[in-house]
């Protein structure tokens, strides 16, 4: 009798143990954040809905990248400050028009970071397409231009890197290139000009693939994924047109009205991702 009471305080105190446990684990858990930065791409723009600044829709790729990485992470949250215009420039010393405030992207992702120590799980930035965007004239292209624009990524994509890096070193930070839009102009009659603009967007994801790996970011080739580069041709409709021309009017808006991904190229951008994501 003596032992039975024994092992029954025993187990009794086994359970109160492992109760007291499991208690603190789940008081202990804490929010996880997915921190996403850019432009009009991360923001969203042209997916099929829209739920306006500092959330991406679900449809855009940051919406599916969250998605993803919160089956991975049950209660994991999404902060966006991605904003429509954002060039690097802009990112660290403003304006940014999707404030009231004016307060640079990266104001807040500091801010956010500080805020919010060791509980970012993942950084995803998309910058630079704007930088050079005012280059590209009816038809042609203003090279000075271009070569100031790019100038202007190569000095600032490595402090936004590096300032990120100095908040929070332990974050998974990963980037993204570009495809080219500009090969739309074919569509008008203009396949000298789409011809350049390939040249124009390799130099420019050249400067952002020397500075996302420069920092130990990973990149995501998204002219690759695009196929931006495949130049044979293929019969689309009964009529011969290069396959890089027919992936942009497939994947993008830039065939009739605007450079943005519709769903199906943000689909396209967020699988480039999935495997540079962290692995939780």
């Amino acid at each position: 009798m003596v032992a039975l009471v024994a092992l029954l305080v025993t187990m009794s105190s086994h359970t109160a143990s492992a109760q007291v446990a499991n208690d603190t684990q789940h008081t202990n858990t804490v929010t996880r954040y997915y921190l996403a930065l850019g432009d009009s791409i991360a923001a969203g723009a042209s997916a099929s809905t829209t739920n306006g600044y500092n959330t991406p829709p679900p449809d855009s790729y940051v919406g599916l990248v969250y998605r993803r990485e919160r089956a991975k992470l049950p209660g994991l949250k999404l902060v966006s400050y991605a904003c429509g215009g954002a060039t690097s420039f802009s990112m660290i010393n403003g304006p940014n028009p999707c404030e009231t405030s004016g307060e640079p992207q990266m104001n807040s992702a500091q801010t956010f970071l500080l805020n919010h120590p060791n509980r970012v799980a993942l950084i995803t930035v998309d910058i630079g397409f704007n930088d050079i965007y005012g280059c590209f004239l009816p038809k042609s292209i203003d090279t000075s231009c271009v070569s100031a624009g790019l100038a202007q990524v190569a000095a600032s994509l490595p402090v936004i890197l590096s300032e990120l890096k100095r908040e929070y070193p332990g974050a998974r930070i990963v980037g993204m290139n570009y495809y080219d839009p500009l090969l739309s102009y074919d569509t008008i009659g203009a396949p000298d000009f789409a011809t350049q603009s390939l040249s124009l967007f390799t130099n420019l994801n050249k400067t952002l693939s020397h500075a996302f790996h420069a920092a130990g970011a990973k990149m995501a080739n998204v002219f690759a994924a695009y196929g931006s580069g495949d130049t044979q041709t293929v019969v689309v409709n009964g009529k011969p047109e290069p396959e890089n021309l027919a992936t942009i009017c497939q994947l993008t808006e830039a065939c009739t009205s605007n450079p943005h991904p519709n769903d199906a190229g943000h689909a396209r951008i967020a699988a480039a991702f999935y495997p540079l994501l962290p692995k939780h």
